[in-house]
């Protein structure tokens, strides 16, 4: 056993016990999101703007998306920075600067939309962005991001993420009022929550495929919620159920749905 879960395991048995009575008093549809992945993509590109707003007409109220930054440092959605497979252009989204982004046009005719222009369109329609921060993330580009958070009031609403921990902690420290959690890229679900429990998240991010029953138990004794990705079969959905986490996203959100109601 590690030090890990040595070092909480006693206080953590008693957190649960009162824990685990709660979460029973919920049922899944209360305690699951359904976490659109990139919005609705069984008709709309993915990451655009028309995929956002049918999720949110087809009633889905959890959103996730990538965001990418320009040259000029500024946040746009799109989760590959290189342009040459997607776009009528080729070279990286971070050679660009922003007063160019809207002459790129994507395949099947899509823009590439601003962080703002979401957030300002879009930001009272859905209950809580998931959001995952691409790299490379210089200072100035999260400084540019926060601020489009504080400037749409959306400190409550964006759960932010990012595959390297280093720009959480940065960002972090350039903006104590926004809400993180972790998702690294080690693929490793045990060195996610101990970056949660050292940092004081609240947020865990994980592969359906790296669920551990022990190790959501002690994310959830410690007040950390779990969301997994990404689960698009019915199979793959009702494993991730089986592991008592709190949300699941996925490209096929209309099954998940149904398996839930």
């Amino acid at each position: 056993m590690n030090p890990l879960t040595t070092r909480f395991l006693l206080v953590l048995a008693i957190v649960f016990i009162f824990n685990s009575c709660v979460r029973e008093d919920e049922s899944l549809t209360e305690r699951v999101k359904i976490i659109a992945h990139r919005g609705y993509h069984l008709v709309q590109l993915e990451n655009t703007f028309e995929s956002f707003q049918t999720a949110s007409k087809k009633g889905f109220t959890h959103l996730e998306f990538d965001i990418n930054f320009t040259k000029d440092y500024q946040p746009v959605i799109l989760h590959d920075n290189l342009l040459d497979a997607q776009a009528d252009t080729s070279g990286s989204i971070n050679d660009f600067y922003f007063s160019e982004i809207n002459a790129i046009t994507l395949t099947g005719g899509y823009k590439i939309p601003s962080f703002d222009t979401v957030m300002q369109k879009l930001g009272t329609s859905f209950e809580t962005f998931f959001i995952d921060l691409k790299e490379p993330c210089p200072d100035s580009g999260l400084i540019n991001f926060a601020k489009v958070i504080e400037k749409n009031h959306a400190y409550a609403t964006a759960i932010i993420t990012s595959a390297n921990p280093d720009v959480i902690r940065r960002l972090k420290n350039l903006d104590p009022a926004l809400i993180v959690g972790s998702d690294d890229a080690s693929g490793d679900f045990e060195d996610n929550l101990d970056e949660c429990i050292k940092q004081k998240y609240k947020h865990l991010l994980i592969s359906f495929e790296l669920l551990d029953k022990h190790l959501c138990f002690i994310a959830h004794a410690n007040g950390i919620k779990v969301y997994t990705y990404t689960a698009n079969s019915e199979q793959d959905m009702l494993k991730c159920l089986s592991f008592d986490i709190d949300g699941i996203m996925s490209d096929n959100p209309d099954l998940l749905k149904q398996l839930l109601y």
